[in-house]
């Protein structure tokens, strides 16, 4: 990750802001799930140095997995019985 930062800018990153996630399930089923980060790197002025994107799910741990996609599946069962009409 060295190569990220630009040595001859005089900003520095000190410290971490907004960390955001992203859920996504397209179609219902288990397979096609997705999970992306985005992280904000302030500098020693608090303003934004970098955004760091990604994938998040190589980061989670199987338990993690399972609960995303539970949560995934009960939002859509939600939506289903609150929203859309029988």
């Amino acid at each position: 990750m060295a190569d990220v930062w630009n040595v001859q800018d005089s900003r520095v990153p000190t410290s971490i802001g907004e960390i955001g996630i992203a859920l996504y399930n397209v179609d219902g089923q288990v397979a096609n799930h997705m999970a992306k980060y985005n992280v904000k790197v302030l500098d020693q002025n608090g303003e934004v140095l970098k955004q760091l994107n990604g994938d998040l799910k190589p980061h989670l741990t199987t338990e993690q997995t399972t609960t995303i996609v539970n949560f995934l599946a009960d939002m859509r069962t939600k939506v289903e019985t609150q929203i859309i009409p029988d």
